[in-house]
């Protein structure tokens, strides 16, 4: 009995040291962390897209800016152009003054070359024959009388230089797509050609079909929503398969496909709207022309409302001491017109202007209008906009034979 005893110890004894030498079993692997694409809360423009990084950090969210705004880099968000972008006008001493390519500021005015002046945008010589012609920002510069003169081209046509005429623009001015995986294309500004821009190194191209546009981002391995592991471009095409939507129309054909975006791009489903900045502006001058002492002023505060009861609409607007009002009477809602010095409603319209150097107490407006060209070319209901242009001569109330010129002015505000 001993003896087996012990050959049944000998037997537990292998038993154990067998598994006391086994290899243990290897620990379950922690899932990998998926990557991050930005710091949480961190505001970078992307391209004409404001982005803000999600609190996870593992998406981009992104807002297109639109053709009327820009991506500000300092600040990384959408603001209103200031200009039309890259367009180019003149100045009143014809010196050519050109905007930025996204509209976030106008360059000093340059001087055209000895005997040219500029007009229309572009630098033409001084006198000219009948019969010559170039172009300008979108304007056919012909000559007339020994002068050149502008006349800009129909909506939807730029001036093509090689004809020196008007035609159909090639594509819609500011859009976008992706030309292929690694470069974009822009359509100029002035609609005439499309301009092709690689992406920086590292980064493709992303067609965004729910505002028409495209982002050059830097790539970035992370889960497509299907599961699928994103691995940037595929072959000959714009980024990310999933599905493909072509909404390019045939007209403006940019030879790409739109997809869906990886999922470190959260793309807004419409464009940025911001509200737009009212504008009232004009030249004042001792003279019909204007001459070194001419001040343009610029009104930082500035408004519309329409007065049912007398038919009129007022358009107000302040810059330090100067207070400037003009009404536009009678006028029916919404009409739009051109009003002038005795014209059938000139009688009831006025131009009034103070400029800190009368005592209000007596004298409630320092100038008034003698003369004046008034046109509303857009007047709008309640928080809609009303839009126009005017300029006029103004006597001092005070004393008939001192005036002043009311020049190019141009209101576009909102109405109360």
């Amino acid at each position: 009995m001993r003896r087996a005893h012990c050959s049944s110890s000998v037997a537990c004894l292998v038993a154990c040291v067998a598994v006391a030498c086994a290899d243990p079993p290897a620990p379950t692997p922690a899932p990998a962390a998926q990557a991050t694409a930005c710091a949480p809360g961190k505001a970078k423009c992307h391209g004409n897209y404001e982005g803000r990084c999600a609190a996870d950090g593992k998406a981009w969210e992104l807002k297109f800016c639109g053709e009327s705004a820009y991506c500000s880099e300092g600040a990384g968000t959408c603001q209103l152009v200031v200009c039309q972008k890259s367009k180019r006008s003149c100045s009143k001493d014809g010196k050519v003054i050109e905007c930025t390519s996204d509209g976030s500021s106008e360059s000093a005015p340059a001087a055209c070359d000895a005997g040219k002046t500029c007009v229309g945008g572009a630098c033409v010589v001084s006198a000219c024959k009948m019969g010559e012609a170039a172009c300008g920002w979108n304007a056919l510069v012909t000559c007339k009388a020994g002068k050149f003169e502008a006349v800009n081209c129909p909506a939807g046509q730029f001036c093509d230089p090689a004809k020196k005429a008007c035609a159909a623009q090639v594509c819609k001015p500011t859009a976008q797509g992706c030309k292929t995986k690694d470069a974009l294309q822009v359509c100029k500004p002035d609609g005439s050609a499309w301009v092709e821009q690689a992406c920086a190194a590292g980064q493709g191209c992303y067609n965004v079909a729910a505002v028409q546009a495209a982002v050059c981002q830097t790539l970035l391995k992370d889960k497509a929503p299907d599961g699928a592991a994103d691995a940037g471009p595929t072959d000959g095409g714009a980024h990310d398969g999933a599905t493909v939507v072509d909404t390019a129309p045939a007209a403006q054909d940019t030879g790409t496909v739109n997809t869906d975006a990886p999922a470190f791009l959260d793309f807004g489903k419409k464009e940025v709207v911001l509200e737009q900045a009212d504008l009232l502006k004009f030249t004042l001058s001792k003279t019909p022309k204007p001459g070194p002492e001419a001040q343009d002023l610029k009104f930082s505060i500035a408004s519309a409302t329409y007065l049912g009861t007398l038919s009129m609409l007022q358009i107000t607007g302040s810059l330090g001491l100067y207070n400037f009002e003009m009404q536009i009477a009678k006028v029916e809602e919404f009409e739009e017109g051109e009003y002038t010095t005795g014209g059938e409603t000139g009688d009831k319209s006025l131009l009034l202007l103070n400029d800190g150097t009368n005592d209000q107490t007596r004298q409630q407006w320092k100038w008034q209008s003698s003369d004046y060209t008034i046109k509303v070319n857009k007047f709008e209901d309640k928080n809609g906009r009303v839009k126009g242009t005017f300029s006029g001569q103004m006597a001092d109330t005070a004393n008939k034979a001192n005036k002043i010129f009311v020049l190019d002015g141009v209101f576009d505000v909102e109405r109360k």
